[in-house]
């Protein structure tokens, strides 16, 4: 939150529960952390009353096809590429646990697997307007310095979402 000094403040809270006051912001981002809140609609709802009228919200979330599946193996090279499976099916909404190497350490990730549906929904129903979705896909200068993200040329890693909202209190 800036001090009109130019600084910010960074807050903690629960996102279902935001300590500010109605029509606060004209912009709110959510930047890949959508998936791990476990109670979307109250943080959408949270987001809309905290935004002013016409207020903006942009989010990126992982991209649902990466929540549902996964590659059979790890081959970054363009003629090794592994096959893409989605062994529990997409549609299914589920609780899960994302485990990756980064570097040689291991992460586990919890998180939701949501269908775009749900997520369009999720929003529409807190009053939001899509006006931008978009599904980047790495160029090849990005894969050439960095091969991991090859694979994602083929299947969206992320999704990227700007709404507006008409109906945010004020």
């Amino acid at each position: 939150m800036e001090q009109g000094d130019g600084s910010c403040v960074a807050v903690q809270s629960d996102a279902a529960v935001l300590p500010f006051a109605d029509a606060s912001f004209d912009l709110v981002t959510a930047f890949m952390c959508l998936q791990d809140m476990d109670q979307l609609s109250a943080v959408c709802g949270e987001i809309t009353r905290v935004l002013e009228p016409g207020g903006r919200f942009c989010a990126a979330v992982t991209h649902p096809m990466q929540t549902a599946g996964a590659f059979t193996q790890e081959s970054f090279l363009p003629e090794k590429m592994p096959r893409f499976v989605i062994p529990e099916g997409y549609f299914p909404e589920r609780h899960m646990v994302f485990d990756e190497a980064r570097d040689g350490v291991p992460m586990a990730c919890p998180m939701y697997h949501h269908s775009i549906e749900t997520y369009m929904r999720t929003f529409v129903d807190a009053g939001f307007v899509l006006d931008l979705l978009r599904e980047p896909v790495p160029d090849e200068e990005c894969c050439q310095a960095f091969s991991r993200l090859r694979k994602w040329q083929r299947v969206p890693c992320s999704l990227y979402l700007g709404d507006y909202c008409e109906d945010a209190p004020g």
